[in-house]
């Protein structure tokens, strides 16, 4: 298909040139973003099956539909990880995050570099680390009357992020409009009339419910110009699959979760994520029942990997 490239002064939007599939969702407006936000989310969580585990008891009263298309969830099939690439981004990109990380616990890779969206959550990620950092030298018992309070870290991490909320909201001081909202506002991201979704979000609640209770889900590669090593992005990826499902769910055993994690790295063929983060210790051979996976890393030639199992006298009685 042929696509012609649209007037400037066309109303209209082109289909992204870099993508070669696409999910049209028709919510009925015209002329407007934003309205595959909610169905995006879902659509997600229905493909991962819950991959990463049930959501905490902060997000329990946030009620939202589940797709339950029975092609979506063959009984016999791998659960499928799903996670959400973000490149730059506005209000709307914001709005899609929140709703996957704290809504649908689906991790997010932000590149740092591109602006808005990814520099926003890229300062809030490091700048929370700082704010919450206990010092090394301060002791123990006095620690908890030295240790800022949470709602002083939340009031200085509103201020030092008040530049790149500026750029998301469009308005000129986000701490300031954020103190004049009623609390109850600031705790409703998604409001009832959708023609005042977007104005409506208090852009920083919903960071700041990521970063405090989603931070494993949030992962940042920096697009450093500077830099002479480019970033591996399948590893980045990978690596945000392994940090959430590492006890994503308290339904799932240790052994539960290493399991899943080994066969990300398989499909991945990365047999030094294995040894360097997952199977890191000798009883971890013989804790996790990794028979499958043999029989999978046989099946699709993984060398390195059946290397790996015979390295650790992995049983081949029922394999003979």
């Amino acid at each position: 298909v042929v696509y012609t490239t649209p007037s400037p002064n066309e109303p209209d939007t082109a289909l992204e040139p870099n993508h070669t599939k696409f999910i049209f969702v028709d919510d009925k407006r015209q002329g407007e973003y934003g309205g595959e936000i909610e169905f995006r989310a879902r659509l997600e969580h229905a493909i991962s099956g819950n991959f990463f585990g049930t959501r905490s008891k902060a997000a329990s009263g946030i009620e939202s539909q589940t797709l339950t298309t029975p092609s979506l969830h063959p009984e016999q099939s791998d659960p499928v990880p799903v996670v959400l690439l973000v490149v730059e981004g506005g209000p709307n990109t914001l709005r899609t995050v929140y709703n996957a990380v704290f809504k649908h616990n689906i991790p997010a890779v932000f590149f740092e570099g591109t602006g808005r969206c990814c520099d926003l959550f890229a300062k809030a990620v490091r700048c929370y680390e700082e704010y919450t950092k206990t010092p090394e030298d301060v002791a123990e018992t006095s620690q908890a009357t030295q240790s800022p309070c949470p709602e002083e870290i939340k009031n200085k991490l509103r201020e030092a992020l008040n530049k790149e909320l500026c750029e998301i909201g469009g308005v000129t001081n986000v701490s300031q409009a954020s103190k004049d909202t009623s609390t109850s506002e600031k705790l409703t991201p998604i409001m009832e009339t959708k023609s005042q979704e977007v104005d409506s979000i208090d852009y920083f609640e919903s960071v700041y419910r990521c970063v405090t209770q989603r931070q494993k889900f949030l992962n940042i590669v920096s697009l450093n110009t500077k830099s002479p090593v480019e970033p591996d992005i399948d590893l980045t990826i990978l690596k945000a699959l392994l940090k959430a499902t590492s006890g994503c769910s308290v339904n799932k055993t240790n052994e539960e979760q290493k399991h899943e994690q080994f066969r990300l790295a398989l499909e991945w063929n990365r047999v030094d994520i294995v040894k360097n983060e997952i199977m890191k210790k000798d009883e971890d051979w013989t804790s996790t029942n990794l028979n499958d996976l043999f029989e999978r890393a046989l099946t699709n030639s993984r060398t390195e990997f059946v290397k790996l199992f015979l390295d650790h006298d992995f049983p081949l009685t029922d394999f003979i």
